[in-house]
């Protein structure tokens, strides 16, 4: 069962209505547990969480910032609780343009960019999923250490049959500034579409600098 915790001020106009949503979920065992903070009392819990605004809530592993009607609540609090729907639930978060709450969200439980590679690796997968892939990916560039073990998934992605996936496995791939991932780089340099080549050209150029 989902637990939620809920973040809000006391000059905040929609916690009001959160508050009363969650409490009546939880009431109704939708939700196994409620927590909420004045953050106006607690500023440390705000900074653990980075929230910039509220209302600001979590459930389960999931982030939302801004108020929400409970029917999206439920709706997300179903996926949470859906077995192996994290990477719906992240996809829609994206499509919904929630891309600080993703990233604050990895920054925190950085297994959630193995979702994100497996979003990645389906098919047909709308531009903007894409680029927000990449932005979350983008944001722990000065973590080689950590980007390094998805390097299996990255080479994967480079047989993928979508040339814009290729590419972007290759743009991921340079920012992990490994070894292993150089010898990927290279097979990308004869890849038969110009714009796979040219990504792992400047991934390898990028690397090497860095």
């Amino acid at each position: 069962m989902t637990d939620a915790l809920l973040l809000v001020t006391s000059t905040c106009p929609h916690c009001s209505a959160m508050m009363k949503q969650l409490s009546e979920l939880l009431k109704e065992g939708v939700l196994g547990r409620l927590e909420m903070i004045n953050i106006g009392s607690r500023p440390e819990v705000a900074a653990r969480y980075k929230v910039r605004s509220v209302p600001w809530l979590k459930l389960g592993e999931l982030e939302f910032s801004g108020a929400m009607t409970r029917q999206e609540i439920e709706q997300w609090i179903q996926l949470t609780e859906g077995q192996g729907d994290n990477e719906k639930a992240l996809t829609q978060q994206l499509k919904d343009g929630a891309l600080d709450d993703v990233v604050s969200m990895a920054q925190r439980h950085p297994g959630i960019l193995s979702d994100l590679l497996s979003i990645l690796a389906g098919t047909n997968v709308p531009l903007t999923i894409r680029i927000g892939i990449s932005a979350v990916l983008e944001s722990f560039e000065d973590r080689p250490g950590l980007l390094s073990a998805l390097i299996p998934a990255m080479l994967n992605l480079t047989a993928h049959e979508d040339p814009a996936t290729r590419a972007d496995a290759c743009h991921f791939l340079g920012m992990t500034r490994s070894e292993e991932a150089r010898k990927g780089l290279e097979d990308c340099l004869e890849d038969p579409e110009m714009m796979v080549r040219e990504i792992a050209r400047e991934s390898l150029e990028e690397s090497s600098g860095a």
